[in-house]
């Protein structure tokens, strides 16, 4: 009796069940991140396309909406971001025109559940 009382003051470690469960939730984590971070990596590249705009010269405060969405849709498109320019607001005034940009976009989880990012951007024309 005394032998197995030391015998098991002797052993230690994690049994199968806390070892499953820690696995189980690396996976998920993992998981997560494998559908979260192409998001915030797309988005970056949006917010940059929107910040180089009026550098290039190409978008003017005076440009026609269409003519922005083309050029917006076509450098997105060059950067491999496919995100909707259907919620482009473009509000024009007296000095300048602002460009609003509201998008989400999802990343598949498991089977038929999503996570969803929202995001949004506004940009300032005053060439």
């Amino acid at each position: 009796m005394i032998n197995k009382l030391s015998m098991l003051k002797k052993q230690s470690g994690m049994s199968m069940l806390p070892l499953l469960m820690v696995i189980l939730v690396a996976v998920m984590l993992i998981r997560v991140a494998t559908s979260v971070v192409p998001m915030y990596f797309d988005d970056k590249i949006v917010a940059q396309v929107l910040q180089n705009l009026e550098e290039s010269g190409k978008i003017t405060k005076k440009m026609p909406v269409r003519k922005i969405r083309a050029e917006l849709q076509e450098r997105l498109t060059r950067n491999r971001v496919d995100i909707s320019l259907d919620d482009l607001v473009v509000q024009r005034r007296k000095n300048s025109t602002t460009l609003t940009l509201t998008y989400e976009q999802r990343g598949g989880f498991f089977a038929n559940i999503e996570l969803a990012g929202r995001f949004q951007h506004q940009k300032e024309l005053t060439k």
